[in-house]
């Protein structure tokens, strides 16, 4: 069945806006619930998930990404804890090898995750568990010369996201 002219050239633009504004909305919304629980995190462990080989082969080591993240950080005002601390800041990354039939490698496909883990207690049984409260990841892919230029670029963006969300909840507090 044809959808009328009318509909298809100029209603289907102004529903597509709608849905996309419905989103954005719904995603700031997301954002600010996942930042009011920030609110009174006076410090933070930094804890670096296991790399993948591949990214241990571009260079991408735990020492680096925890570097990196703690220089950051510290910039940003977070006061980081050596010992575990009620908050813990996670960063994950993964990569994985894009190759051809011929084995040849054409370039990587990784994944970047920065999480908050807080103590919680459930209301329903008054249990007390590690959850996680604030999350920003996303998927990249580079050639492989400028890929562990790229995952850091990449992490660091995502620890400026946390830190603004991070300063939103504590200046709110304040």
């Amino acid at each position: 069945m044809r959808l009328p002219q009318r509909l298809h050239a100029g209603g289907m633009g102004r529903v597509c806006l709608v849905v996309i504004a419905l989103s954005a909305s719904a995603t700031l919304r997301a954002q600010n619930s996942q930042a009011s629980s920030l609110r009174g995190i006076t410090n933070l462990t930094v804890v670096v998930d296991s790399l993948a080989p591949a990214a241990l082969e571009l260079g991408v080591t735990d020492q680096i990404v925890l570097g990196d993240a703690e220089r950051l950080l510290r910039r940003g005002g977070v006061t980081l804890s050596g010992a575990a601390a009620g908050a813990q800041l996670s960063i994950t990354i993964n990569a994985v090898e894009i190759q051809t039939d011929t084995r040849a490698t054409r370039g990587v496909a990784y994944t970047v995750s920065v999480s908050i883990d807080q103590e919680a207690t459930l209301q329903r049984s008054g249990v007390t568990t590690r959850v996680t409260t604030w999350r920003h990841a996303g998927i990249g892919v580079a050639g492989v010369a400028t890929a562990n230029a790229t995952i850091r670029s990449q992490l660091a963006e995502y620890l400026e996201v946390f830190l603004a969300a991070y300063r939103t909840a504590n200046k709110a507090a304040g």
